[in-house]
């Protein structure tokens, strides 16, 4: 075969990850978990994935893009097998020999002797009659292929196939993963209205308390007022919390493709966040392209570009066709069945390219700049890879030691608020210091409750960054039936080339 042969780029991807420290809990030298959601032990989040694989209708239509290609790839490999045709047909003719005969002004070209001779206009009377013709027959070809343009294109479109499974793939990693997000966003939402619950408690408390000590004229009216803003200012808080958990509900049933309120008599209970897993394993750089489903897509994209070239250089060469055909030809129709009216030809064909206008040269630059552009965008998508799987270590890192200190920041407002509270209502502090402690403590509540989330959800970043999710989980995925009927006609024998 002409043109180059495709050879697997190097990723270029370093040795060691440039952000993982010890002690965080990363392992580079233990793989991702393919099935990483069931690190955090969390059923419902279980059930969300497994029923995504089935239901979302994206991912189907990644599938029968996968199925297109396949079926494209099939039709470029008919292409290196013979071809074969039936034809058949009826005509009536009149051959025109009276004019040609005196065209050629060569009567004594059709002179007879002998007893039987006929007058030449006589002959020519008879033959130029009109007459029935019948002919049936069939017809074969095959392109030898000797430079390699069929299999060039075969080997294109099977490249191309292989590109669209990985982008199905690379579609699943993304639909775990975004699962993963709305899920954890969901049960943060949960977390904040069950803080904002408890905040409207606190205030109600401490508007008891006040209303309380202005009955034994330890506190002013003022503070009473205070307090009952305080409580106010709380309640009127309650409905964006409870939106937003239904928002979070709803973005869950269109991921698993499931009409709005399917999910909600399993999602609506309150939970906590799931616990990230203990340890991560997040493998190494260099096993990341092999991972990745958009870095094997671009690779695969990359193999298609190399074909391509192959089949614009295959255009300079000669095409070399076998051609045959076999029939009968017959002037009376009870001769259709007589050997003598067999008709048949065979022979080689040839068709070499000279000079094109500048067409082949062009296409073949051009097909060359496609494929530099595809090893480029390979290259981009690699560095891409390792930047989202540094970022999400660093954010995760990051995190970590953000949610610590803002864990004993809410231990300390805690005791803060506490000591608050009972002072007060000893007379020892006026209220606005309260109130103040109250306010402190619900914002830690808060922000501990996105610490959280933040470290969870980094969790599920890397991951999706690692390209999890999809090594074992794509044969899960309902495959496309695509049913044909064909007709009951002698091209129905087409099948056999592709009984799948």
């Amino acid at each position: 075969m002409v043109g180059p042969d495709f050879n697997p780029p190097n990723s270029g991807t370093p040795p060691q990850w440039h952000n993982a420290e010890a002690g965080d809990g990363l392992q580079p030298m233990t793989d991702p978990d393919p099935d990483w959601w069931r690190g955090f032990d969390d059923p419902t989040l279980d059930m969300l994935i497994s029923t995504a694989l089935t239901n979302n209708p994206d991912l189907q239509q990644a599938m029968l893009r996968v199925v297109e290609a396949h079926e494209q790839a099939v039709a470029a490999g008919a292409a290196a097998l013979p071809s074969l045709g039936g034809n058949a047909n009826y005509k009536y003719e009149q051959l025109g020999l009276k004019s040609l005969a005196e065209t050629l002004n060569a009567p004594e070209a059709f002179a007879q002797t002998g007893p039987a001779a006929k007058p030449l206009t006589d002959l020519l009377n008879e033959l130029e009659a009109p007459t029935p013709v019948y002919q049936y027959g069939v017809d074969a070809s095959w392109e030898l292929d000797l430079f390699g343009r069929v299999r060039r294109r075969e080997e294109q479109a099977n490249a191309m196939a292989e590109a669209e499974a990985d982008q199905a793939d690379d579609a699943l990693v993304m639909l775990e993963a975004e699962i993963g997000h709305g899920y954890l966003r969901l049960r943060l939402e949960q977390t904040l209205l069950k803080t904002q619950r408890n905040s409207v408690q606190i205030a109600a408390a401490l508007l008891t308390l006040t209303t309380q000590r202005q009955a034994l004229g330890l506190a002013s009216e003022v503070d009473v007022d205070q307090a009952q803003t305080t409580l106010l200012d709380a309640q009127s808080q309650l409905p964006a919390y409870t939106k937003a958990v239904q928002q979070a509900i709803d973005a869950l049933n269109l991921l698993t493709g499931n009409i709005p309120g399917t999910l909600d008599a399993q999602l609506i209970a309150p939970a906590t966040l799931p616990a990230i897993p203990s340890l991560i394993g997040i493998g190494l750089p260099a096993s990341l392209a092999r991972r990745r489903p958009d870095v094997r897509a671009a690779e695969a994209e990359l193999h298609a570009a190399t074909a391509n070239v192959g089949v614009a250089v295959a255009a300079f060469y000669p095409d070399i066709t076998l051609n045959g055909n076999a029939g009968v030809t017959a002037y009376n129709k009870n001769f259709l069945a007589s050997w003598a009216s067999i008709v048949f030809a065979a022979g080689p064909g040839i068709s070499l390219p000279i000079f094109e206008g500048g067409r082949l040269t062009s296409n073949l630059k051009l097909v060359t700049a496609e494929q530099k552009a595809a090893g480029l965008q390979y290259r981009s998508t690699v560095l891409s890879a390792l930047r989202d799987a540094e970022d999400a270590i660093t954010a995760y890192d990051n995190d970590l030691g953000t949610r610590s200190r803002t864990a004993a920041t809410l231990q300390v407002a805690e005791r803060s608020y506490a000591l608050a509270r009972d002072r007060y209502a000893l007379g020892l502090m006026n209220f606005l210091q309260v109130l103040d402690a109250e306010q402190s403590l619900v914002r830690q509540q808060q922000l501990l409750a996105h610490a959280d989330f933040s470290v969870t959800d980094d969790v599920v970043t890397l991951f999706a960054a690692l390209g999890g999710g999809w090594q074992e989980n794509s044969v899960k995925i309902p495959a496309p039936q695509i049913s044909v009927k064909l007709p009951p006609t002698p091209a129905a024998l087409d099948s056999l080339a592709n009984p799948n």
